[in-house]
């Protein structure tokens, strides 16, 4: 019985543990979805690498940080890559930010050096979101009414 208990709880916590989110989100965005994906590919470390088709998933190209900067990681045992994600079908939008460790692990004839995500880093992702955040409040600013009024 006190295995059935044992293995009972320890399955718990896992599901506990397992949902845990590792994504930043900055939320209450009430700026135009087209700024908003402006200031996201801006925003990511060493350009833009490919986009989801509906626009709203964004992924950088693969990086490491050196000192306080990004650089390509061309073929090095670990990298970076941050996946940004528009969420809400309409104003207030939420922006959630994760950045994955990856790691190399084999070699393919196809697709050249294979890697694997290893764990998340929740401070870079901070960076990145702290980033947009900073990006849309100051494009705020210098919006133009006029221009970004849609009837429809």
């Amino acid at each position: 019985m006190k295995l059935v208990k044992l293995i009972f709880v320890l399955n718990l916590v896992h599901t506990i543990l397992g949902c845990a989110n590792h994504a930043m989100s900055v939320d209450g965005i009430n700026n135009p979805l087209v700024q908003i994906k402006a200031s996201v590919i801006k925003s990511l470390p060493l350009g833009l690498r490919k986009s989801s088709i509906n626009g709203r998933e964004f992924e950088s190209k693969f990086y490491v940080v050196k000192g306080k900067k990004a650089v390509a990681a061309k073929s090095r045992p670990l990298r970076n890559m941050a996946r940004i994600t528009i969420l809400g079908d309409r104003r207030p939008y939420t922006i959630e930010v994760k950045v994955f460790v990856q790691k190399r692990v084999g070699y393919s004839d196809i697709n050249g050096h294979v890697y694997k995500n290893l764990r998340y880093d929740k401070q870079q992702a901070r960076h990145i979101a702290q980033g947009i955040k900073k990006r849309l409040t100051n494009r705020r600013e210098d919006m133009n009414v006029i221009d970004d009024f849609r009837v429809f």
